[in-house]
């Protein structure tokens, strides 16, 4: 299950690196983003450090469940320092921490519950660093609004998948069970939906 997650983490990873790749094209010949296009390939650097050390890792096959952890951390910051680094416009750093939360959702929500809390510490501090080096008075609502939108919109975002998740997990486990020799388990149905149907 830990190797399954590195490779999660590392395929993840190379999304953001490919989508942040495409933002410092863009802005090299367009110049449109607040940050300028070296931010974008130094978020892509440390993406690749990141994904390089996953990799490494797994081939040792020494996977430990830190692991895991120490990247969705690594994660967070990397996110945090393109935040930080586009100044007022910090805000189009939210789409990356979110895009981040959904992508574990799918096969590790505890993960994605842990990656939206680190976002939720990480973020505001990186707002506040962006706009004191851009020397821009700091707005206190505008940093709790946006903090409200990023913990309501991830809850709602990550919630529906992780939910599903559960209850996949909880069919596996009786299957488990019955493959064992245990009939006397019993999966509740309530959801009028295709799983619950199944």
């Amino acid at each position: 299950m830990q190797k399954e997650w590195m490779r999660q983490t590392t395929r993840i990873r190379f999304f953001l690196i490919a989508l942040c790749l495409v933002l410092g094209v863009l802005d090299y010949y367009v110049d449109v983003l607040p940050a300028r296009w070296q931010v974008f390939e130094g978020f892509n650097l440390l993406a690749l450090i990141a994904n390089g050390l996953a990799v490494w890792v797994h081939r040792r096959g020494r996977v430990r469940p830190w692991h895991a952890w120490a990247l969705l951390g690594l994660d967070t910051f990397i996110i945090a320092f393109l935040v930080a680094a586009m100044g007022p416009q910090g805000y189009l750093g939210i789409p990356f921490l979110l895009l981040a939360a959904v992508a574990y959702s799918t096969n590790m929500p505890r993960a994605a519950r842990i990656q939206l809390a680190l976002a939720l510490v990480c973020y505001p501090i990186a707002r506040v660093v962006g706009f004191v080096q851009a020397t821009v008075h700091v707005p206190t609502a505008l940093l709790l609004v946006e903090e409200l939108c990023l913990g309501v919109n991830g809850y709602l975002a990550i919630a529906g998948t992780t939910r599903l998740t559960n209850r996949v997990r909880g069919a596996r486990r009786a299957l488990g069970a019955l493959a064992r020799g245990d009939f006397t388990v019993r999966l509740p149905a309530r959801a009028l939906d295709d799983l619950g149907f199944l």
